[in-house]
Order: structure tokens, then sequence, then C-alpha cells
């Protein structure tokens, strides 16, 4: 990916690298630098799981 390339297409690359939930959860803190805990209160989700999607996406 380039600097150009349109958020869109970053989180239909991050989709595509990784699960689904894993690649989005990867975009919103890399990208976005949101934390893990933000992210998983704006998706209502348990912030553990956000952060381990995180890892696991980061070690595949």
């Amino acid at each position: 990916m380039t600097d150009s390339d349109p958020p869109v297409d970053e989180l239909a690359a991050a989709i595509a690298d990784n699960t689904a939930a894993r690649g989005v959860d990867l975009w919103a803190v890399d990208t976005l630098g949101l934390s893990a805990t933000k992210w998983a209160d704006m998706t209502d989700r348990d912030p553990t799981t956000v952060a381990r999607n995180v890892r696991r996406a980061r070690d595949d």
C-alpha cells in the first residue's frame, strides 16, 4: 500500500490479509491510531477481544 491509497482500500487489504475482524481491528488501531479499548467501546465489544485480534493479526 502507498500513502495515496484511500482508507477503504487499506481496509480491504487488511481484511484480505487476515480474518475480517482481525483485519478491521488492526486497521482501526494501526491506521486510525485508536487504542484497542477505544475501538472496542466504539464497536460495543470486549477490549480484550480487540487487543487479542490485533496481536494475532500482527503475528500473521
